[in-house]
C-alpha cells in the first residue's frame, strides 16, 4: 500500500476526525533496514505496524471497539460496590 492510499483509507476511517501517519525508516551501520509507520485518530488512538496494512488494519479494529461500546453492559454501583 503506497502512502496516498493509506492516507486516503486513514482519512476514510477517522471521518470527520483529527488524523496523521507517520513513517520512520532506520538504517543500522550493517546496512539493514528498519521500517516503522504509525496511525492516529483522536482522541488518543494510535497504531503502528512495520508496513500501512498492518497499521491501517488495526485502526479499523479499535475503532470498530470504540464505536460499539454499550454502556447498558457497564457493571453498575450496586455490582461494584464502594471503589477506593
Amino acid at each position: 500500500m503506497k502512502f496516498n492510499e493509506a492516507k486516503d483509507k486513514l482519512k476514510n476511517l477517522a471521518g470527520r476526525k483529527y488524523h496523521s501517519l507517520s513513517y520512520e525508516l532506520t538504517e543500522f551501520a550493517g546496512g539493514g533496514l528498519q521500517a516503522k509507520c504509525w496511525a492516529y485518530v483522536d482522541p488518543s488512538i494510535a497504531t503502528e505496524g512495520s508496513n500501512w496494512k498492518d497499521v491501517l488494519d488495526k485502526m479499523e479494529i479499535e475503532l470498530k471497539g470504540k464505536s460499539q461500546v454499550d454502556l447498558s453492559e457497564a457493571p453498575n454501583e450496586e455490582i461494584l460496590g464502594e471503589v477506593k
